[in-house]
C-alpha cells in the first residue's frame, strides 16, 4: 500500500483499530511505520509510545532511513501535541538517531548537487541538460538556480568582508609603524 493510502486508511481507523494495528508492525513497511508513528503521536495515545519504541529498537536505529524533513516534520507533529523539545530530542537518542548527523547528511547531498550543477553552468551546458544530468525537475531546477545565486552572493559579501578587513588591517599596521 502507497503512503498516502495508507495514510487516509489510519486517519479513518478509531483508536482501538489502531491499537490493534502496532501488534502487526512486523507486516508493515518502513514508511507505514512512520506513517503509524506521526498518527500515535497527533492521537496522544501515549500508552502505545513503548510497543513502538520497542520495535524500532529490535530494528535497529538505521531502519527507517530517516531523512531531515521526516525529522522536521515528526517534532512539529509532537510539539503540536504539547511535548516538550527536550523529551522528543532524548527520544530521539534513545532511539540512536542522531538528528544532527541526519540533517549534516542531507546538507552534504544538497551541498553536492548544487556544486555539480554550478559545474555544469560554467560549463555552458542549458538548462535541460543539467536538469537531464542531474535528474532534476523543472521547478528543482529553478531552485537550485535561486540556491546558486544565493550562494554566490553570500561568497562575494564574505570576499568584500575579508578584503575590506585586509586593508584595515593594513592601514592599522601602517599608522602603528609611525
Amino acid at each position: 500500500m502507497e503512503t498516502d493510502q495508507f495514510q487516509d486508511a489510519l486517519s479513518n481507523l478509531d483508536s482501538q483499530q489502531i491499537e490493534q494495528l502496532t501488534g502487526k508492525l512486523d507486516q508493515l513497511s518502513p514508511d507505514d511505520v512512520l506513517e503509524l508513528q506521526a498518527e500515535l503521536y497527533s492521537r496522544n495515545l501515549k500508552q502505545l509510545y513503548p510497543v513502538l519504541r520497542k520495535y524500532v529498537e529490535k530494528k535497529g536505529s538505521n531502519y527507517f532511513g530517516i531523512t531531515s524533513v521526516d525529522i522536521k516534520e515528526m517534532v512539529e507533529q509532537r510539539l503540536a501535541i504539547g511535548e516538550n523539545l527536550e523529551s522528543i530530542k532524548l527520544d530521539f537518542k534513545e532511539r540512536g538517531f542522531d538528528i544532527f548527523e541526519i540533517m549534516n547528511q542531507q546538507i552534504e547531498k544538497e551541498t553536492e548537487v548544487l556544486d555539480k550543477y554550478d559545474d555544469l553552468v560554467s560549463q555552458g551546458f542549458s538548462k535541460e541538460e543539467i536538469s537531464a544530468q542531474l535528474g532534476t525537475k523543472n521547478q528543482n531546477h529553478d531552485q537550485l538556480e535561486q540556491k546558486s545565486k544565493e550562494r554566490s552572493s553570500w561568497k562575494r559579501t564574505l570576499g568584500i568582508a575579508l578584503f575590506i578587513i585586509a586593508i584595515l588591517r593594513l592601514i592599522i599596521r601602517i599608522f602603528d609603524l609611525n
